[in-house]
């Protein structure tokens, strides 16, 4: 089962380019099977830009997550400590690549009503 994420535009540049090749969730996609999760663009562009495939899933302390990811993390100590503040637990999603879709699809190519608040299963 893929999951669908929603990402802020500057950050799917940040993956676009090369600058950040870990995706951080608060929360696992346990059901997640395979190497593929959909990616959403927040407003503006509010759609479905592409697909990153999937290396590998990093579950650990952000302590942990951090000194593995910091260098292509895409995001600043102080925004990835204030994003896990309270929490024992980070998942980075390890992207190997980003396919980018010519033309960016609706939610409801997917069967999907609604854009995530973090991720949702699409099956």
């Amino acid at each position: 089962m893929r999951i669908l994420l929603s990402i802020h535009n500057t950050h799917i540049q940040k993956i676009k380019s090369g600058h950040k090749k870990f995706e951080f969730r608060k929360v696992e996609a346990k059901k997640f099977i395979g190497n593929e999760i959909l990616i959403y663009a927040t407003s503006p562009i509010s759609k479905v830009v592409g697909i990153a495939k999937i290396r590998k899933t990093h579950i650990g302390t952000p302590d942990k997550i951090w000194k593995f990811t910091k260098e292509f993390s895409g995001v600043n100590k102080n925004f990835y400590y204030q994003y896990y503040d309270n929490k024992n637990k980070a998942i980075a999603y390890e992207i190997e690549s980003f396919i980018e879709f010519s033309i960016p699809k609706e939610l409801s190519d997917f069967g999907v009503s609604h854009p995530p608040q973090s991720f949702i299963y699409i099956k």
